[in-house]
């Protein structure tokens, strides 16, 4: 009969009153999901949001605390302090994403290779080297340190490299 009668109700925008009601009547945990839903979804006042930071536990009340601030451009002081608060690795992050991106000086590129593994040293500094004609000395060079099947694909790629090159000439 109570499911029954729930159903005939005309759905109907429910007063303050009832919401309360309602509220006594559930458990605690789904009755502060009722009162969410029901309050009209609006911007809340910094004096709100102090509220519910302290209501809530800690790791969430960050969270809460990061949308509810208008998102902004950081200032490199507000940076700064992330970075302090921050476990090591993320910090890095942040401290990149914050500096602008600009172009990297020779200087830059060479202590970022003294702290890399050396694999990935060689790729970046593959990369950072301006790509140029290579010279029949450094083919040769890299012709021995490569396995046999790639050492022939080098030696191509530069004589075709080297033609071209004579082409142009």
């Amino acid at each position: 009969t109570k499911k029954t009668a729930r159903k005939t109700t005309a759905t109907k925008a429910k007063t303050a009153e009832e919401v309360k009601v309602e509220v006594k009547a559930e458990p605690k945990a789904t009755a502060k999901k009722t009162a969410r839903k029901t309050t009209d979804t609006k911007a809340k006042t910094a004096e709100e949001v102090k509220a519910e930071v302290k209501a809530e536990p800690k790791a969430t009340a960050k969270k809460t605390a990061k949308k509810a601030t208008a998102t902004k451009a950081k200032t490199a002081e507000e940076v700064k302090v992330e970075v302090k608060a921050e476990p090591k690795a993320t910090a890095k992050k942040t401290a990149e994403k914050a500096t602008a991106t600009k172009e990297k000086t020779a200087e830059e590129v060479k202590v970022e290779v003294k702290a890399e593994p050396k694999a990935t040293t060689r790729k970046t500094a593959r990369k950072t080297t301006a790509t140029k004609a290579k010279t029949a000395e450094e083919v040769n060079a890299e012709v021995k340190a490569e396995p046999k099947a790639t050492a022939k694909k080098t030696a191509e790629k530069a004589t075709a490299a080297k033609e071209i090159g004579d082409k142009k000439k």
